[in-house]
């Protein structure tokens, strides 16, 4: 977050920290900043309680992916998120970042982004 608002200064890149907690969502305005960030849970709650609008959503990105697309409540929000996103803005890129893509993310990628959700044709591994 500090690199970008570091980079807004000269870019004109507006960004929020979107955190659980500092204020209850519903009483939230709505975000309006063109880079977002935060963990599944609370982007689908801000999705949810419209805050969040994915309509001009144009890349999607889960850093520490591995983290991200575990099993567990971040998988199932992930998922929640790119199905909604398939809904609202079916161009988004999808981009995953992770030291390590164990067999988790790899199993993730199969079934749900190549398949499920984008049906692309075109894949790029790092």
């Amino acid at each position: 977050m500090e690199v970008l608002v570091k980079m807004g200064k000269f870019t004109g890149i507006q960004s929020e920290l979107a955190l659980n907690g500092t204020i209850p969502v519903r009483k939230r305005v709505p975000i309006t900043a063109q880079v977002v960030i935060g963990t599944p849970g609370t982007i689908d709650s801000l999705i949810t309680s419209k805050k969040l609008s994915l309509r001009f959503m144009k890349i999607l990105v889960f850093d520490e992916a591995d983290h991200m697309l575990a099993e567990g409540s971040f998988r199932d929000s992930s998922k929640k998120i790119m199905r909604l996103i398939v809904q609202s803005s079916p161009d988004c890129q999808v981009v995953l970042f992770s030291a390590t893509f164990n067999d988790n993310v790899r199993a993730f990628v199969d079934q749900t982004i190549s398949k499920e959700i984008f049906m692309r044709d075109t894949c790029v591994a790092l």
